[in-house]
């Protein structure tokens, strides 16, 4: 997919439960997991309260953006990486973004929060 061309049509809506399940149906956090794509961090910081997500302190708020060898980006995760390097919450990355086919999926931030 040339993400140049990408047009409203090529876009998907989807809840984050939804994008979830595509995204653990995938390749991505196997191909993640052994090292196959580029880091590119979209944010890092230190969480200023983590006891309101449940996590230690010295935990990491980060969304960070996976590139393939010629650095397009094909998905974007969020995720708490605790100070021993564990991920926090459910363990999992948090997809947002994805390329998936021929089509971009991305998390609805148009939904109310408790629809999410």
């Amino acid at each position: 997919m040339n993400h140049a061309s990408v047009s409203p049509e090529d876009v998907r809506y989807l809840s984050p439960c939804q994008l979830r399940h595509v995204f653990n149906g995938s390749l991505y956090p196997r191909i993640i997991a052994e090292g196959g794509l580029q880091e590119k961090y979209i944010r890092d910081e230190l969480l200023k309260e983590p006891e309101k997500v449940n996590e230690p302190p010295g935990t990491r708020g980060q969304v960070i953006r996976y590139l393939n060898a010629d650095g397009i980006w094909l998905v974007e995760v969020a995720r708490y990486l605790r100070p021993d390097g564990r991920i926090g919450a459910s363990g999992r990355l948090d997809p947002k973004r994805m390329i998936h086919g021929e089509m971009i999926l991305s998390v609805d931030t148009q939904l109310p929060k408790s629809a999410r």
